[in-house]
């Protein structure tokens, strides 16, 4: 039976070698290990010229020769990118130039004395309908954490009210909902019962108490 690709992603197992300038990663999922080392090895390849390493693959291991912190870095690149392909995501060059400018940063920033694993790297996010945009460097990383998110819904496009969203005005038709109560109104120019919740103090109006309105939540 296969793999659910969808399954929580599982770290790499890291396999000891004698010397602490040497160590192999194993991964277990070997239906993204052609991705992940990429084509003829080509991730390997940028690894190694990025880091000064040396990145052997062999079924689906790899051997990382080369100085304590580049080694290390290495793998926080491969962990972090295995990582991205079990949860279904694609590899490209320009992330995985991302992932080695992070590794770099995050393991400057740290004093470990063996490649035992410590900390996983963990890359800020925002996922759209179209797409979802990675950081691919600590500033863009520290960007979008300071972000705040705003989900809004301000009805159907029309005619009338314009609401002003990050500086950028747009036609909104709103929604029209009871002052009293917050029931959306569904007959303009008319106050039915049903238009209202059964405490509402406008519920039996002759006319109607209205207010346009988006709706937005925090992400």
């Amino acid at each position: 039976m296969s793999a659910d690709r969808t399954l929580p992603p599982a770290a790499p197992r890291l396999v000891p070698a004698s010397d602490i300038t040497h160590a192999v990663l194993a991964f277990d999922d070997n239906r993204i290990v052609g991705e992940l080392f990429g084509q003829f090895d080509q991730n390997l390849a940028l690894i190694e010229a990025r880091l000064g390493v040396e990145a052997v693959a062999r079924g689906n291991q790899v051997t990382i020769k080369g100085p304590h912190d580049a080694c290390e870095q290495a793998r926080h690149v491969l962990e972090t990118l295995y990582q991205r392909l079990q949860q279904g995501a694609e590899l490209h060059p320009a992330d995985v130039e991302g992932a080695i400018r992070l590794a770099v940063a995050d393991v400057a920033q740290l004093n470990l004395p063996t490649l035992e694993p410590k900390t996983r790297m963990s890359y800020s996010q925002v996922s759209t309908r179209r797409r979802t945009v990675v950081a691919r460097t600590p500033a863009q990383d520290a960007y979008l954490r300071a972000m705040d998110l705003r989900w809004i819904n301000a009805g159907l496009p029309g005619h009338g009210a314009r609401l002003s969203i990050a500086g950028d005005e747009r036609p909104a038709s709103l929604f029209r909902l009871c002052a009293g109560c917050g029931k959306l109104d569904t007959d303009t120019g008319r106050n039915k019962r049903h238009e209202h919740r059964p405490w509402c103090a406008y519920r039996d109006s002759a006319i109607e108490n209205t207010r346009e309105a988006a709706l937005t939540r925090t992400l």
